[in-house]
């Protein structure tokens, strides 16, 4: 037999998968296949259901991978950096706010006591 994937021949049968729509790929293929995320037949593109390997029916069961995740996670984690972002920006504000309040008390108690130094003296 020869996989229509790699195109080796002379593949023993007991190294073929044969998919629910009669194509027939060696077991390597068919693994490096599956292992892309793939889960239809590379010869048709039919959704592969389950395959057959050595007489053993396999049904494959779908996983959601980091390639399905991967957009809300983003998404997701942009949310929260902006809403990090703008909170250092109200405690930045805060902060320099906080400064102006502290100059403000410190030059007023400056002028206090040279106004008391001056009517003590």
């Amino acid at each position: 037999m020869e996989c229509p994937v790699c195109l080796q021949e002379e593949i023993d049968i007991n190294n073929m998968c044969i998919t629910d729509c009669d194509h027939s790929i060696c077991k390597s293929c068919f693994d490096k296949w599956l292992d892309k995320g793939e889960r239809t037949c590379p010869m048709c593109r039919h959704p592969i259901q389950s395959y057959n390997y050595q007489d053993i029916n396999y049904r494959i069961v779908l996983k959601f991978t980091d390639r399905y995740i991967q957009p809300t996670i983003r998404r997701n984690v942009r949310i929260i950096n902006y809403k990090i972002y703008r909170m250092s920006l109200i405690c930045n504000g805060i902060s320099f706010a906080s400064i102006f309040v502290l100059l403000g008390l410190t030059s007023k108690l400056y002028f206090d006591y040279n106004t008391l130094k001056d009517d003590c003296e």
